[in-house]
């Protein structure tokens, strides 16, 4: 019983240290898609609401995920892999807008 409860505080300890931070790049990513709109766009300040609203949700999962992380078992790999795999479709996102938005404007 006592090297499970270790091993869980191990786990834990680990996950605070090494993939919470993984959600500062999260944060950055998603902010960054305002770059796509203009201020004068109707739907700027809906957007702005949007990604304030997403940045939050992503804050909340990533402290309340901590009492989530137990043994080992495959929710700890899904919540473990789930940082990095949000930074590798966001980055995809954000270069597939990058040359969808600006591919036209290169060839002027």
């Amino acid at each position: 019983m006592l090297i499970y409860q270790t091993l869980d505080n191990v786990i834990k300890e680990l996950y605070k240290r090494f993939l919470i931070p993984l959600y500062i790049p999260v944060l950055f990513l998603t902010t960054l898609f305002l770059i796509f709109n203009s201020k004068e766009n109707k739907n700027y300040s809906s957007r702005k609401i949007t990604i304030f609203l997403f940045n939050f949700f992503i804050i909340v999962f990533s402290e309340i995920s901590l009492k989530f992380i137990g043994q080992l078992t495959f929710e700890n790999y899904l919540i473990f892999s789930l940082p990095v795999i949000l930074i590798f479709f966001l980055l995809l996102n954000f270069v597939y807008q990058f040359k969808f938005k600006y591919k036209n404007n290169f060839y002027k």
